[in-house]
């Protein structure tokens, strides 16, 4: 007959298989548990990425129904609330009426790959966004002419993510809806070309005296000058009569890109970096 093991001892052996138990079973215990809570952490943040996504979206202009007649009034409306009443009254400027060496002007100046492109230049996004954060402030925002209609007509001036997102996700809208022809007609008539003055045809009158179909390349590119800061470099460029070393640096690239694409002539290109741009300037401050 074997020995009688004592009610304590077995106890104890009860505890000690159950603590090894536990010891063995812990990792797996442990990886449940981490896989409830992760799980649990990834549905909650999801349930709120979801609510910001639908408020997101539901908060956008509603342009996928919109044709170009309907940009165009929402354009002269944005035109006529940001003049403050002091410069000349835009008029609106069909791009059928424009000379192609104006129209090309700015476009090199400004965005060379507009008639590429699908609204948005990526490459040149991510390169801005490094720039930015490198100086820690937002200096830059690579947008093409796309994106400076739909912020223009659709958006504020503020430089937020927000803002940011909401101007890609329209632009890709609206290069959906017009043809490059028709953004760019809204371009042209939408900026800023000085001093409460918006566009191309108040800028060929007022520095040109001329209609937008007589405009040259020269007269296009100092135009483009302009851009994007119209305020500041009419004072600079052409009531002070100063063109500074990297504007005359960035008219003589853009006239050398008109050249390259057959736009003008050698001939031409000769001229027009001696042209008489302060022809109708006002006399030089001194």
């Amino acid at each position: 007959m074997p020995p009688k093991v004592p009610a304590g001892f077995q106890d104890q052996l009860a505890v000690f298989k159950l603590r090894a138990l536990r010891i063995i079973t812990w990792p797996w215990r442990a990886f449940r548990k981490i896989c409830y809570y992760v799980g649990l952490i990834v549905v909650i943040i999801g349930f709120i990425l979801s609510l910001i996504g639908f408020h997101f979206f539901s908060t956008l202009p509603k342009i996928e129904a919109l044709k170009f007649e309907d940009f165009k009034a929402m354009a002269q409306k944005r035109t006529s609330e940001r003049r403050q009443g002091k410069g000349p009254k835009p008029v609106w400027i069909p791009i059928s009426k424009v000379s192609k060496p104006y129209l090309y002007s700015i476009v090199t100046s400004e965005d060379a790959q507009f008639f590429d492109h699908d609204g948005i230049e990526l490459d040149s996004i991510v390169a801005s966004s490094l720039n930015n954060l490198r100086k820690r402030k937002v200096e830059s925002g690579a947008s093409t002419l796309s994106q400076q209609v739909v912020k223009n007509i659709f958006l504020t001036p503020e430089r937020t993510i927000s803002r940011k997102l909401r101007e890609l996700v329209l632009t890709t809208r609206m290069e959906e809806r017009l043809s490059k022809n028709e953004i760019l007609e809204l371009y042209l008539n939408l900026i800023e070309v000085g001093p409460d003055m918006y566009g191309i045809g108040v800028a060929a009158e007022y520095y040109f005296r001329k209609k937008p179909s007589e405009i040259n390349a020269a007269e296009g590119a100092f135009i483009a000058l302009m851009l994007p800061s119209p305020r500041k470099f009419h004072y600079m460029l052409f009531e002070n009569r100063n063109l500074p070393r990297d504007k005359a640096r960035k008219l003589r690239r853009v006239l050398s890109d008109l050249l390259v694409q057959d736009f003008i002539t050698h001939q031409q290109y000769r001229e027009y970096i001696r042209y008489p741009f302060f022809k109708y300037a006002p006399k030089a401050i001194k």
